[in-house]
């Protein structure tokens, strides 16, 4: 055989198997970005609706007594409106949701709701809360569907 053919073979067989390790070592890595990419939406859809209920649960917990904790529907809208009437934070929080995100507003016992000025807690799908005796039962849906719901008893009940 010719020792240029030999030598010729040979290095068309190790570009060859560069080239399948290279195309394994690419698809390995696209493989891992899609289930990282997976893995990053799950935690991220997970914290997002973790953070509604326990901020509206934490939110109920810190109001003055239960008669302060109402659900009421203003601007057409459900509204869970918490009264404050210590010295220092006299007024009125409200927690709704709106274009996607649940929203809270802290107004003047006075001034009247403007939903357009609340600031976004986090985005989700939908919220509601209900109230059930003592307890008020938040629900929540994340943005991929799944449906999360915390009941809660005012501190002061």
């Amino acid at each position: 055989m010719n020792p240029k053919a030999h030598q010729s073979t040979q290095t068309l067989f190790a570009l060859l198997i560069a080239c399948v390790f290279t195309a394994a070592s690419l698809f390995l890595v696209v493989l891992g970005a899609d289930s990282y990419r997976n893995s990053l939406h799950s935690i991220t859809v997970n914290h997002q609706i973790r953070a509604a209920l326990s901020y509206t649960a934490n939110q109920i917990r810190s109001a003055d007594n239960a008669e302060n904790i109402s659900i009421e529907s203003l601007g057409g809208q459900q509204v869970l409106l918490i009264r404050s009437e210590e010295a220092e934070r006299n007024g009125n929080t409200y927690l709704y949701f709106r274009d996607g995100y649940l929203m809270e507003l802290f107004a003047g016992g006075q001034d009247p709701f403007e939903p357009e000025y609340g600031e976004k807690i986090t985005e989700i799908k939908q919220f509601a809360v209900t109230k059930s005796g003592n307890l008020f039962v938040v629900s929540a849906t994340a943005l991929n569907g799944r449906q999360f719901s915390v009941s809660v008893c005012p501190r002061a009940s």
